[in-house]
């Protein structure tokens, strides 16, 4: 009995390497790392961070959020005991300005909570606009003032700002709180 488990699971992972390579270039996409510090009692690992934009580059991929388009950012963690754990927020956090958009908070029993495997993963829409902007010296990003004009210019992709990803890991039972953050990542206005 055991096999013929075996021998259908080779069977089946040969079949999906085919079919992967039926259908063209599969792409594996590295996560960034997301450093949490050491806890007293709470402990975060294996936390990744990703955009659904990047710069093509997939073996070391340098994510970005697009002003112009949604965005989705997908964090995930692991922590080591669901005794300790207490709930977690992320928020956007402008680079040189300070300034906090886009806050959410989720209990211990949100459903992005996996306890089987005390696994967090957590799709962060960005909304067109959203981000905190500040451009690094001190003044927002402001509009050109430019109005519509018989030509058509498609105008190129160009930053216009830097923002972070702040990750509190709320600890519960006599454990301290644990903060990651991520970036600054670059803001993209006229993404393709």
């Amino acid at each position: 009995m055991a096999m013929k488990k075996l021998a259908f699971l080779g069977l089946a992972g040969l079949l999906v390497g085919l079919i992967s390579a039926c259908s063209g270039i599969v792409e594996v996409i590295v996560r960034l790392p997301i450093d949490f510090g050491q806890g007293n009692k709470l402990v975060i690992t294996n936390a990744r961070l990703s955009t659904n934009y990047y710069d093509g580059n997939s073996s070391n991929p340098t994510y970005y959020i697009c002003d112009n388009k949604t965005t989705i950012i997908t964090y995930s963690f692991t922590y080591n005991d669901p005794f300790y754990f207490g709930g977690w927020s992320s928020q956007l956090r402008g680079y040189a300005s300070g300034e906090v958009k886009g806050q959410v908070n989720f209990s211990a029993n949100d459903p992005r909570n996996n306890v089987a495997t005390r696994t967090v993963t957590v799709d962060y829409q960005v909304y067109p606009g959203a981000v905190p902007l500040n451009n690094g010296t001190g003044a927002s990003v402001q509009s050109s003032g430019v109005s519509a004009q018989s030509i058509i210019v498609v105008p190129n992709p160009s930053i216009v700002g830097r923002t972070y990803v702040d990750i509190l890991v709320k600890g519960a039972n006599g454990a301290a709180d644990l903060t990651g953050t991520v970036g600054p990542l670059k803001v993209i206005d006229n993404c393709p």
